[in-house]
């Protein structure tokens, strides 16, 4: 290790041209081995998705009842409560968060609320007969920056209002005690204070006709008992199968196992064929990184030759040159694999993310073992060809070649 050492020392302070294309070439070829191999998956998960989705939009989860038996799903009757929904939000992995867009909450409640009229009372005898309260939804899409939920974009996209406003962002994620009310209530509510589910809330806008009677409240200014009938997760973009077995886990250990968790359109990216057409992408890419890395080894082993063989007439044996070489590029390349890593995946990965959507989600610690693994085997066996074809000349062609 001494020697190798010792000669990268000499490489860079003597040769600082052909050290400059040494670095290039490793810190371009890990580059583009850990893009390509995030790039292939990212397009693989689309294609899974793309074939297993169909028409679905969305997974619904839906629970039994606490004594309802567990053998008509269609039959399902059960609920969990919004205590219950954040224990699922507060155990489950950052990770998985990150794996899917978020939920949509469908609440039931027995209160009844008539917003129609500013001036007649949900208590009044004068509420036509087949009238019933606004129902109550909850979208919340995850935001990794805040690391909480807030509200659901591709939602908000579709939103209309008869007057008003809808809520920022911040004011729906901190639970801000404002209020939307549904399509076919009263416009002079608004900026006035209602009472919903036990909260008081100041009325911002009022549902357009398209949105139905639809009343919205941030949800984490609901009380901890209110119960949600059904869970959907929308697949904007698609769930990996680690975050969904997880959620499964999580609703079984929170209800008893009341849940009812459907065969889903999910991205697995630990499936065997899915890994072994990863692997087989990373080792040829690494092939042709390692094929640019070893010409310009060569290179540099030339204008060492007589270098080389001095030490071979001083006694160093064929395989202690050859071990003194491996030393020296490996060295080098594990160097800056680590240094590539660390770089793409606290920096780059952000950058990209946007362009690949299921980027971020591919690499593991595992992934980047893999990926270290193919290029590390490539560089050696290609490496050695080069130290091999420079080595096996005899010793007095090493000594009166040109070189340094």
């Amino acid at each position: 290790m001494k020697y190798a050492l010792k000669n990268l020392k000499t490489l860079f302070s003597a040769n600082k041209f052909i050290a400059f294309l040494l670095l290039l070439i490793e810190f371009s070829s890990i580059l583009v081995i850990l893009f390509a191999f995030g790039a292939f998956g990212n397009y693989n998960s689309m294609k899974q998705m793309e074939e297993s989705k169909l028409d679905l939009d969305s997974i619904s989860i839906n629970f039994y009842g606490e004594d309802q038996p567990k053998t008509d799903p269609n039959e399902a009757n059960g609920y969990i409560t919004v205590d219950q929904m954040y224990m699922l939000i507060d155990n489950l992995s950052v990770q998985s968060k990150k794996a899917f867009v978020g939920f949509v909450l469908y609440f039931d409640y027995s209160e009844t609320y008539y917003f129609d009229d500013i001036n007649v009372s949900p208590n009044s005898s004068d509420l036509p007969e087949d009238y019933y309260s606004p129902y109550l939804i909850c979208r919340l899409e995850y935001y990794p920056e805040e690391d909480d939920y807030g509200l659901y974009q591709a939602y908000l996209k579709n939103v209309s209002l008869r007057a008003g406003r809808f809520f920022e962002n911040d004011e729906y994620m901190n639970g801000s005690n404002y209020i939307v009310l549904p399509s076919s209530a009263d416009v002079q509510y608004i900026g006035k204070t209602v009472e919903f589910l036990g909260n008081k809330y100041e009325v911002i806008g009022v549902q357009g006709f398209a949105m139905g009677e639809e009343i919205d409240v941030p949800f984490d200014t609901l009380r901890g008992d209110l119960t949600i009938s059904q869970i959907n997760i929308p697949l904007d973009k698609s769930i990996t199968s680690a975050a969904y077995d997880e959620i499964n886990r999580l609703l079984n250990d929170i209800t008893g196992g009341r849940q009812i968790m459907p065969d889903s359109a999910t991205v697995d990216f630990y499936d065997v064929n899915y890994y072994n057409t990863v692997i087989v992408v990373s080792v040829t890419i690494a092939a042709v990184a390692a094929v640019n890395l070893a010409i310009l080894y060569m290179y540099i082993l030339s204008i060492r030759r007589k270098k080389l063989g001095i030490m071979m007439l001083c006694g160093c044996s064929k395989p202690k040159a050859i071990l003194i070489c491996n030393a020296e590029i490996l060295f080098v390349s594990i160097i800056i694999y680590i240094i590539c890593a660390v770089v793409y995946h606290f920096c780059i990965i952000r950058l990209i993310t946007p362009y690949f959507e299921y980027m971020s989600d591919i690499y593991s610690l595992k992934n980047y073992l893999i990926i270290f693994l193919c290029y590390i085997i490539a560089v050696i066996i290609f490496v050695n060809i080069a130290i091999s074809i420079n080595l096996s000349k005899p010793l007095m062609r090493l000594l009166t070649e040109r070189g340094k």
